[in-house]
């Protein structure tokens, strides 16, 4: 969107002009738009149903990934690959579960996992339910985010309402939906071996996974309806 309003603005202030009030489900997207045309925007954010997410303290972690997102580049699945790679050496135990349907990228990833002798460690879940998704959560302690491109996602708000401290790249909405080594660490995009650094110190690190779990909780329970109706309730008055 950012993007689209450069090439086309016309456009775009066209739309803006006819609103009475402006409303972002991100951050991200408010400071675009107040930078790039002076919209005052208020921030929503989209609403998770968080009764349906069982929080599991994380007081330590271990190196079992968790992947899910749709394969195709944008979201650089294979950087989650590399990361875990990096990892073997230190932690024999290295685990990596990728979840999602195909988008025509899912065969680089499968023949990437056969070319560095992964696939005992790298496993793929395929599309998960609702209920398949909270085993998959539940068994695993750390969720990868390697995106290319992103703005709000809402797999990284599961992830931390699940508990899953978040390891996500420092690209589009990411820094700003997640305080960097207090709901999440950021790392810089397409840098698989800042990524395998920052599961280390999870893992190593006292204190910082327990950290990241409890405040990606509070950050999953802002997007739940008492406080996303609030927000609606204030925008209407």
């Amino acid at each position: 969107l950012p993007r689209f309003s450069q090439e086309h603005p016309d456009r775009v202030r066209r739309v803006m002009g006819r609103a009475d009030a402006i409303v972002s489900p991100s951050a991200f997207l408010a400071h675009h738009f107040q930078q790039w045309g002076g919209y005052e925007g208020r921030v929503i954010p989209n609403l998770l149903e968080i009764d349906q997410y069982l929080h599991r303290l994380r007081p330590s972690v271990r190196p079992h990934l968790l992947w899910m997102r749709t394969f195709e580049d944008i979201y650089n699945p294979t950087m989650a690959v590399l990361a875990v790679k990096e990892l073997l050496a230190d932690y024999p135990d290295a685990c990596l579960t990728m979840a999602g349907q195909d988008r025509g990228y899912l065969e680089a990833v499968h023949a990437l996992v056969r070319a560095e002798g992964l696939h005992n460690t790298v496993r793929f879940a395929g599309f998960l339910s609702t209920e398949s998704k909270q085993a998959e959560f539940d068994a695993h302690d750390i969720y990868l985010h390697p995106n290319r491109v992103d703005n709000a996602p809402v797999s990284v708000i599961e992830a931390a309402a699940y508990g899953l401290p978040v390891v996500a790249t420092r690209v589009g909405g990411l820094p700003y939906l997640l305080e960097d080594e207090r709901t999440g660490l950021l790392v810089p995009d397409g840098d698989a071996l800042a990524m395998a650094q920052a599961v280390r110190r999870l893992v190593e690190e006292p204190g910082l996974a327990g950290r990241l779990s409890v405040n990606g909780r509070a950050l999953a329970e802002a997007c739940a309806w008492p406080s996303v109706k609030r927000l609606w309730e204030d925008l209407f008055e």
